[in-house]
């Protein structure tokens, strides 16, 4: 889990790179404002259950909930069972 973490932490650190020069802003303006660093980054594992047809036993999973940081990478297996509700906020940026 610790060498997953760090590579997720990398994936991370390139798209924060990709959304800094989108936003025209330094390639590394996330980590000089400290966005990654410590506590930030975390890796949580959540259980998902898939078919949600029988009620009859105890359902294990997270629920609703809001992510908070800049980013939020998920992966998954391809096994239904994570609802997303996608928000879009319009912002702007000033130096």
């Amino acid at each position: 889990m610790e060498s997953f973490h760090r590579k997720l932490l990398l994936a991370g650190k390139r798209l924060g790179s990709l959304i800094a020069l989108a936003l025209n802003l330094d390639e590394d303006f996330f980590e000089k404002v400290g966005a990654l660093d410590k506590p930030m980054p975390f890796l949580r594992l959540l259980h998902y259950p898939g078919d949600m047809g029988s009620f009859n036993e105890e359902i294990y999973g997270a629920y609703a909930h809001s992510d908070y940081g800049m980013i939020t990478l998920l992966a998954t297996d391809g096994v239904p069972g994570l609802q997303a509700y996608l928000l879009l906020i319009s912002c702007s940026v000033q130096l």
